[in-house]
């Protein structure tokens, strides 16, 4: 049986989630989401990493968007 994830926040391409007390950064593009096959490619860590994490794809993707338009 799959636990269900939630989304805790979403930015962007970006979704942070959360299963059984685990998190995880996701980046959808083109209505696929990175790792959503059975979460293979998925790294779950605690909350405080992956809020950290999420953070800093977040801040760099607006970056980029900035300077590539």
């Amino acid at each position: 049986m799959m636990t269900e994830e939630r989304v805790v926040e979403e930015q962007g391409s970006y979704r942070l989630v959360e299963r059984q007390g685990r998190y995880a950064v996701l980046e959808t593009r083109n209505g696929q989401t990175e790792g959503a096959e059975a979460r293979r490619d998925v790294h779950w860590t605690d909350e405080a990493e992956a809020r950290r994490l999420f953070g800093e794809l977040v801040r760099d993707g607006e970056r980029l968007a900035h300077t590539t338009w």
